[in-house]
């Protein structure tokens, strides 16, 4: 029997993560622990909210939790989106992986134009885990009007790309070396993409390697 990388590699890390939990501490020494529960989204579904598959972000899960996690801060259409423009168009290289990574971190401004002046904003709650939003996705499809790639899971937070991950079949030779020659594919071919994305990861189901983008 053919062992399928679909079968044996992919649909078992999609099932795990599904009931993914965290352990996280509180402000008043409290431990806590949380069930993430990854949401999967078909690659239709997640064509659909990047509008395009040349965009990056799940546009209307960053808005909801953008405004969820900002309150008080963001409430013009035109911010949000000048925000995302900001995000999926960071330099396509080590820098703008920085940026984003910055970004992320809420160590960046943007411009907010109710108070006409720039402020930090959360992308994600690094305190209370089970704020954010936790999704993935196979077989995500992106272009770039030059270059076209197919990555077989993307895991993304409140709506932003974090992680990527390459499979293989279990008994494919050589697979680890194919799977990491992708991966520098996907860097020299869709380098904007992979400044957005922090991490990535190789699996063939029995080893798992993991880098920083």
């Amino acid at each position: 029997m053919a062992f399928d990388e679909k079968k044996y590699a992919q649909t078992p890390i999609i099932d795990y993560v599904k009931e993914a939990t965290a352990q996280y501490s509180t402000t008043d020494g409290k431990n806590i622990i949380i069930k993430l529960g990854w949401e999967y989204v078909s690659p239709d579904e997640a064509n659909k909210l990047r509008n395009s598959t040349s965009n990056i972000i799940f546009r209307d899960v960053f808005i909801e939790q953008l405004k969820k996690l900002n309150p008080l801060l963001i409430d013009d259409h035109q911010d949000v989106n000048e925000l995302i423009k900001a995000i999926e168009n960071v330099p396509a290289n080590i820098n703008g992986n920085q940026q984003a990574w910055e970004y992320l971190k809420g160590l960046r401004t943007v411009f907010v134009q109710n108070e006409k002046r720039f402020r930090n904003v959360k992308l994600i709650d690094e305190i209370t885990l089970d704020n954010n939003k936790y999704q993935i996705t196979d077989e995500f499809t992106y272009e770039n009007g030059k270059n076209k790639i197919r990555a077989d899971l993307v895991f993304l937070i409140n709506g932003i790309p974090i992680l990527l991950i390459e499979t293989k079949a279990p008994i494919k030779q050589n697979a680890m070396n194919e799977a990491l020659e992708q991966i520098n594919r996907y860097h020299t071919e869709c380098p904007k993409l992979m400044s957005v994305l922090q991490l990535y990861a190789l699996t063939n189901y029995s080893q798992y390697y993991y880098s920083a983008t």
